[in-house]
């Protein structure tokens, strides 16, 4: 009995430690799925990018929305429009216009607007043109409109809804004396409730030169509501500081710069638009930038974070940080934009993500636009964890 107790405990000794090399790995722990919802992606292809985000809401909580497809030297591959009728849960791809960029959507009385420049890229010829649907996007009515023709028109695409009427700024690019280039800058505007494919529904105010506005490669331009009143307002340099500023007059007719500035800064970051909250009347910005925190070099993850910057007088600004991909296989946040819908912050946000090489041997990278809801945004700290993912180091 001895002899046989020994020669089992031997053999069991033995078999453990294969029994152990067999056992399967632990799982990994599973991360919680991104918050946001995908809302398309276009075709990849070397060198393509998203930008021009734009997003509406109707009366019955239908959200429309717009992306540009940027391709290799900036050429434009169309803009998508896209919808959802369960408030973001699901969205589908309605069309897309091949021949028009620089995009910004305009709702009024649930009839939505398209205007935008036509051309190939931002280097053609620019006509200023409008599209029509009364039925959130499936529909358009009476084809593309043209309401100015100009050359050189630049994509900026900052609109805003003030005093009754709708306000959007460009900008122009012209050679003058010497083959110097100079950018010029005005603003249109329309009455709400007017119909926007009509040339005589529209104001055009006269052009600023930018040796007036002191305007620089840097330079952002936003559409400013402050105190009641309109103003274009010129931002550059590394500090982001206020450097010009125009009073809009006359329903759009002219601009009037201003001598003396109040002292309004942006934070450092490239952002896409200025959100003014119609609650507090505070300021906003979406933004993706790097982020701070250490990331292991080994897994080239890109370190992007998409943050909300607030402000309530254009100077001190305060970040919370809403989204930093720390997954072995991260995406990298591109382009934002951000809507305020009663207690929630509506974006919709761009990423890439790294693909196999072509047949050629290029490289891919997949964009994707994606739809994300911040409840109770106003209520987030800088202690707030953010809604994805896990804190970086991983």
């Amino acid at each position: 009995m001895l002899i046989m107790a020994s020669l089992s405990r031997v053999l069991l000794e033995s078999l453990v430690p294969l029994l152990a090399q067999d056992a399967p790995a632990p799982a990994p722990p599973q991360l919680p799925a991104p918050p946001w919802v995908v809302v398309d992606s276009p075709e990849a292809s070397p060198w393509d990018f998203v930008s021009g985000l734009q997003l509406v809401v109707l009366s019955d909580g239908t959200y429309v929305g717009s992306y540009q497809h940027v391709g290799h030297y900036s050429s434009n591959r169309g803009t998508y429009v896209v919808r959802s009728g369960d408030r973001g849960a699901t969205w589908k791809r309605l069309k897309c216009i091949e021949n028009l960029h620089s995009v910004s959507l305009i709702a009024h009385n649930d009839v939505v607007w398209l205007l935008g420049l036509e051309g190939t890229s931002a280097s053609s010829p620019s006509p200023v043109a409008v599209m029509c649907t009364r039925d959130a996007g499936e529909t358009w009515e009476d084809g593309v409109s043209r309401l100015r023709r100009e050359d050189g028109l630049q994509d900026n695409q900052d609109t805003v809804i003030h005093a009754g009427r709708v306000w959007r700024s460009f900008s122009r690019q012209q050679i003058v004396a010497c083959a110097a280039m100079r950018t010029q800058v005005f603003v249109a505007s329309a009455a709400l409730g007017a119909n926007l494919q009509d040339p005589a529904s529209w104001r055009w105010s006269g052009e600023l030169p930018s040796d007036c506005f002191e305007m620089r490669p840097s330079s952002r331009t936003f559409l400013v509501d402050f105190g009641g009143d309109l103003t274009l307002a010129v931002f550059s340099g590394t500090d982001q500081t206020l450097r010009a500023l125009a009073d809009i007059r006359g329903e759009g007719w002219w601009l009037r710069k201003r001598g003396e500035l109040p002292p309004w800064t942006l934070p450092s970051v490239h952002a896409w638009s200025l959100i003014r909250d119609p609650v507090d009347g505070g300021f906003h910005l979406l933004t993706a930038e790097p982020t701070r925190d250490a990331v292991p070099p080994e897994t080239n993850a890109p370190q992007t974070t998409v943050v909300l910057r607030s402000s309530k007088v254009l100077q001190e600004w305060t970040g919370v940080s809403l989204l930093q991909d720390a997954r072995e296989q991260p995406v990298e946040f591109k382009s934002t934009l951000g809507l305020v819908e009663d207690d929630d912050l509506l974006a919709l946000l761009s990423y890439e993500e790294p693909m196999p090489r072509n047949k050629s041997g290029q490289p891919l990278t997949r964009t994707t636009v994606a739809f994300l809801r911040v409840p109770k945004f106003r209520e987030r700290t800088a202690d707030s964890p953010p809604l994805c993912c896990p804190p970086f180091p991983r």
